[in-house]
């Protein structure tokens, strides 16, 4: 089945725009330094990768048309369509103290996308990818890393 690669790269763009603008406003309303500095290196970092995406976008094969079989089709779409921007409720009922739950589920779909979209064009841009996935796989473990120690003194080891 055909399917149109643009529609993944256009919503990773989108993902990656929004998760900046998140991360921006969390460091924002951060009063630790060390909390503030990592959501304005994260924001920094994804938008980097939004011009990154943005460029790919261009190059590539095929017009973007691609030929999934069935599970993967349905695979990628659903990455698309369950993507966390898409929850339309995110902004209001999101609080502070939500940061590092929401940040983490945000590494984990961009590592996600990435690895799909390395599926779906496995010779496009294999270093730009590869930095990308490293960075994201960092991110994730920053907040996995900050979401431990917090747990570690709220439970006072």
């Amino acid at each position: 089945m055909g399917f149109d690669g643009k529609k993944l790269i256009q919503t990773i763009i989108l993902n990656e725009e929004k998760t900046g603008e998140l991360y921006t406003s969390l460091a924002e309303k951060m009063t630790d330094k060390k909390a503030k500095n990592l959501f304005t290196k994260l924001a920094s970092d994804e938008f980097k990768h939004k011009d990154i995406y943005t460029k790919l976008l261009e190059n590539l094969p095929g017009e973007g048309i691609v030929e999934l079989d069935e599970d993967e089709l349905k695979y990628t779409e659903s990455l698309i369509e369950n993507n966390i921007f898409d929850a339309s409720g995110i902004k209001k009922r999101f609080v502070k103290e939500d940061a590092m739950i929401l940040a983490e589920k945000i590494e984990r779909d961009a590592i996600l996308f990435v690895g799909q979209l390395k599926t779906l064009y496995p010779e496009l841009a294999k270093d730009e990818l590869a930095i990308i996935t490293r960075e994201e796989k960092k991110h994730l473990q920053f907040v996995l890393d900050k979401k431990f120690n917090a747990t570690v003194g709220l439970i006072g080891l």
